[in-house]
This record gives C-alpha cells, sequence and structure tokens, in this order.
C-alpha cells in the first residue's frame, strides 16, 4: 500500500500582521503553515510542533530575529532558517549567513522566488514540499 507523505511545516515569525499573512497566503496552499508575531511564542511553537523550516523577520518586538536564529541553531542545528526582512545591508545579510540562515530574500518578495527558494532549502533536507 502507497502512503501519502505529510506537507512540510513551516513556522512564520514576523511581528507585523500584513506580510505575516502575506507569507501565509502564498505558503499555505503548499505546506502546513504556523505564523506568529513575536518570538516567545515562536519558541513555544518550536518545543510543541515538528517545525522542518522557519521564515524570520530580523525586526522583532523586544529581541532581534537574530536572536531567535541563534537559539534556533543552538536547539535544533538542522533546522534551516530563511530571513525575510525589509531591512537590508550587506553585512547584515553576511551576518544572518554566517549564523547559519539558509537563505535572505528581500520585503517585499516575489510570490515566485520565496516557495523557489523554499522549495529548495526543503528538497536539500529531502523533505516533501507538497
Amino acid at each position: 500500500m502507497i502512503t501519502q507523505q505529510a506537507k512540510a511545516t513551516i513556522l512564520i515569525v514576523d511581528d507585523e500582521a500584513g506580510p505575516r499573512e502575506a507569507l501565509r497566503f502564498v505558503l499555505n496552499p503548499h505546506y502546513n503553515v504556523y505564523a506568529v508575531g513575536n518570538m516567545e511564542v515562536a519558541l513555544e511553537v518550536l518545543n510543541k510542533h515538528k517545525i522542518d523550516l522557519v521564515t524570520l523577520d530580523l525586526k522583532l518586538p523586544g529581541r532581534q530575529g537574530l536572536d531567535l536564529l541563534n537559539e534556533i541553531k543552538r536547539e535544533r542545528e538542522d533546522l534551516d532558517v530563511i530571513i525575510i526582512t525589509g531591512y537590508f545591508g550587506q553585512a547584515l545579510s553576511e551576518k544572518a549567513l554566517e549564523k547559519g540562515a539558509a537563505a535572505y530574500l528581500m520585503k517585499p518578495f516575489n510570490s515566485a522566488d520565496l516557495l523557489n527558494i523554499v522549495d529548495r532549502t526543503l528538497k536539500a533536507k529531502r523533505i516533501v514540499t507538497s
């Protein structure tokens, strides 16, 4: 008997409702999606659910997205994180990649580019994408 594999699960972490919902809208048809607005709730979701990939904004209330990236990599080195932010700087993107981010995407993002990056990142780990 052939069994259908489950879709990959993505955690979206963005404090702004508009971009968070745009990400959910683009990703939800292809993946299971959790979307949260702060670091504390993100950590709760990561502790309670099997997450295959995180999209992470760099500017979060209270602490920076790089803090969450560090915490994710400390707890689950194998979990890929894609930085999606409106703040660009060569040094900032390099720092995120040095700390283990799989990719860095600027807002506003192109939906096709986002899906391509997510799909490529998940396939690199052989996680079912849809």
